[in-house]
């Protein structure tokens, strides 16, 4: 795609990505409402459930105290009272019943209304005693009103205590007796043993009381009955239970719900599950992938500025050698020169600036084949120091013509198992750098040691050196530093990359450092052939000098 085309294209990318995400936004958003939507509903159906069950509850619970318990008991009470001015003990009305309607009872009055005289059990507390007959004092109702009976209410102090008030039959004597709240929950447990609350052609067999939560607790707020089942909170019906049925349970408070683990019992598919953390998730892997896309064409296009930036570079480049040969041809070729010195000159810039040109030719080609996995080593062992002493002497026209000096610092006997070509062009592409970017007039040191198993050989310069920041990223392609991009410096950014791409392959390893003389120090390093390696342990083992090239 031509450059222009992309740079078009990019934004209208960007913009489809953009609305990509916002769709993704607005559908994780609708399916999120859609599931709590779906929650909600069933978790109403559960409430609705619910209310069934506390509505069933109350029924059961006000016909096991009201008929079976108070009912009973009152008129058991009814007969005694008309033959006896006191009322009977506990004892004389269970009769040998193991489970009787007067264990709801824990003190039992006999009250005359014309007299005021309250005629209690004999073995009755005293307070509890006061407390019923403050109780009936206290309370106006006609007897017409009072069929079968009548329940008062008193809390004072978060304590409650409930009583039940009936007429002997006339207008004359009333009955009553102080509900004993432990005989409640006695009485009230068999509400939660018999069948379930719920009816069967709506939830089955299958459905127990056991998967139900049913609390009642006494206007006082202290508990009278409490299931085992599990409950959610957001799920439970709440009552403050009023006169129905005689107001037997009046201001009692009732917590009815169904365990929701199985919900898929009432409900078809039961609850649904929170689908807010995987909506979350995809919401930020889109934009994960929105914002890598991005970057993704941003960096593409950094790299079609690199590349074409390359292509101007690496054309420059080629135009000087070119030039130069070209025109010291043509100088020999027309015979223009003036004497032998002129013609040896001519000849040593053609050789120098066919080299300069092979070099560039052969770093494209290497690079371009990097870039495709395509570089293939003819790996044979070596011995280093004549292929440094060769292209020390092979570099000498180039070096020469900025008058820049490389030291030797190398010894003898160290064998490589590497490409004799591949470590030419490393070799090469390091003193080319050491020339371009150091002063003129410098010296160039090559230096060899061997350290136990690896062979260190470093190049270092006495130019301004490699920032720290910038260390790693002139291995990459394309890559020049930025104070020399300002500079009349030719340079294709592509030299150091070639560099690491073969000493890769060669097992090896390669960095830069600050060097002695304030410059840059490259170091590569490679593996030992395996009889060669060093048998002394240490830091490493610096090889004297051989010589010195200027």
């Amino acid at each position: 795609m031509p450059r222009s085309s992309q740079t078009h294209s990019s934004p209208v990318i960007v913009a489809a990505l953009l609305v990509s995400l916002a769709l993704t936004g607005v559908l994780a958003w609708q399916a999120h409402q859609a599931a709590t939507s779906q929650r909600k509903l069933a978790e109403q159906v559960l409430i609705d459930y619910s209310s069934l069950i506390a509505d069933e509850f109350v029924r059961r619970a006000t016909a096991q105290l009201g008929y079976y318990g108070y009912y009973d008991l009152i008129g058991r009470l009814q007969a005694s009272s008309r033959e006896n001015a006191a009322p009977p003990s506990m004892a004389d009305l269970q009769n040998g019943e193991i489970r009787h309607s007067s264990s709801l009872a824990s003190g039992i009055v006999f009250y005359d209304k014309k007299t005021a005289v309250l005629h209690a059990q004999a073995d009755m507390d005293p307070e509890m005693s006061s407390r019923i007959l403050n109780a009936l004092q206290n309370m106006e109702m006609a007897a017409e009103n009072m069929q079968p009976f009548v329940i008062l209410s008193v809390t004072e102090n978060n304590r409650h205590w409930s009583y039940v008030i009936a007429t002997d039959g006339s207008e004359q004597k009333l009955i009553a007796f102080e509900v004993d709240r432990g005989a409640l929950r006695e009485w009230l447990q068999p509400v939660l043993n018999q069948s379930q609350l719920l009816p069967a052609s709506l939830v089955g067999d299958e459905f127990s009381n056991d998967d139900l939560f049913v609390s009642l607790a006494d206007p006082g707020g202290h508990s009278i009955l409490k299931s085992g089942g599990r409950y959610d909170p957001e799920m439970l019906v709440r009552r403050t239970l009023g006169d129905d049925y005689q107001g037997i349970l009046k201001d009692y408070q009732l917590v009815a719900g169904i365990d929701p683990s199985v919900a898929s019992k009432l409900v078809i598919g039961g609850l649904p599950q929170a689908r807010l953390p995987i909506l979350l998730m995809l919401l930020l892997l889109a934009v994960a992938m929105v914002v890598a896309a991005i970057r993704q064409l941003r960096r593409e296009r950094e790299l079609m500025q690199m590349r074409a930036d390359f292509v101007a570079q690496i054309s420059h480049e080629l135009r000087t050698p070119l030039t130069q040969i070209r025109m010291f041809a043509e100088t020999l070729l027309f015979n223009r020169v003036r004497s032998n010195d002129d013609r040896q000159r001519a000849l040593e810039i053609i050789n120098r600036e066919s080299q300069r040109l092979a070099h560039l030719v052969e770093n494209v080609l290497q690079f371009s084949r990097g870039e495709r996995d395509q570089i293939h080593l003819d790996m044979q062992d070596r011995a280093v120091v004549p292929l440094i002493e060769q292209l020390v002497h092979e570099f000498e026209p180039l070096s020469g013509s900025h008058s820049v000096g490389v030291d030797c610092m190398i010894g003898r006997g160290t064998t490589v198992r590497v490409d004799g070509d591949a470590l030419k062009q490393v070799l090469l592409n390091l003193l080319d750098n050491a020339i371009k970017y150091g002063p003129a007039r410098q010296h160039i040191r090559i230096a060899l040691e061997r350290r136990e198993s690896k062979v260190i050989v470093a190049v270092e310069d006495q130019g301004p050196g490699i920032p720290a920041t910038d260390r790693e990223k002139i291995w990459g392609g394309y890559y020049r530093l930025p104070r020399e991009q300002s500079r009349a410096i030719a340079g294709t950014g592509i030299g150091l990359a070639v560099v690491r791409e073969l000493v890769t392959l060669h097992g090896g390893r390669c960095w830069v450092e600050d060097g002695s003389a304030g410059g840059a120090r490259f170091v590569v390093e490679l593996p030992l052939k395996e009889g060669d390696r060093m048998t002394k342990t240490g830091a490493g083992s610096a090889i004297e000098p051989t010589g010195v090239t200027e």
